[in-house]
């Protein structure tokens, strides 16, 4: 492999990664969303810079998270992954089986 070649990798990579957590920051904060069968339940979810969350309703649930292209992954300590998509008006939207579709707005 030359050097050249390499080198356009090297920094290709270093781009994607820059944009990636320049996406994180931007979606970090917390975001609320009203449960579609319950309009006096509130669930709160937090997503902090470092990658780490909680999922909070009756008790605090953790995750890691991560941004991928316009969507937002959570991981569970349990294994579980709930994808979220993101909109560019600052919301979350995850459509959970047996609850429905869950709206999170960021708060400021």
């Amino acid at each position: 492999m030359n050097y050249r070649f390499t080198c356009t990798i090297v920094l290709f990579l270093a781009f994607l990664t820059v944009l990636a957590c320049e996406q994180s920051l931007h979606l970090a904060g917390q975001y609320e969303a009203i449960i579609p069968f319950d309009q006096d339940s509130v669930v709160t979810l937090i997503l902090k810079a470092d990658g780490k969350g909680s999922w909070n309703m009756a008790e605090a649930v953790p995750f890691q998270w991560e941004a991928r292209g316009g969507k937002v992954w959570l991981h569970t300590k349990s294994g579980g992954l709930i994808v979220g998509m993101v909109s560019e008006t600052r919301t979350i939207e995850i459509n959970l089986p047996g609850v429905g579709v869950l709206m999170f707005k960021k708060r400021e």
